[in-house]
């Protein structure tokens, strides 16, 4: 079994406190999953940053969650939790 662990951005921390009981719980449900299952992409991928570094977007409810996976620190990092502007 994966053994990863899941760390939120203080942004994306945030954003998530704020939403609606419901909405929280599908985004945790989804981050629980992830520590099993880090290879997961999502519904899309992006490019975000300088490094190039890839990024996994996972649309919950009316909201996307964009992730990356750290497989040599075995860490999934949540940069951000955004409105979906096409929900």
């Amino acid at each position: 079994m994966l053994d990863y662990h899941v760390f939120l951005s203080l942004e994306a921390t945030l954003v998530l406190r704020s939403l609606p009981k419901q909405t929280q719980y599908a985004i945790l449900a989804f981050l629980n999953y992830l520590e099993s299952n880090p290879f997961d992409e999502g519904d899309f991928i992006s490019i975000e940053d300088p490094k190039d570094r890839e990024y996994c977007i996972k649309g919950i409810k009316k909201y996307l969650v964009s992730y990356h996976a750290d497989h040599a620190g075995k860490e999934v990092k949540v940069t951000s939790i955004s409105k979906n502007k096409k929900a």
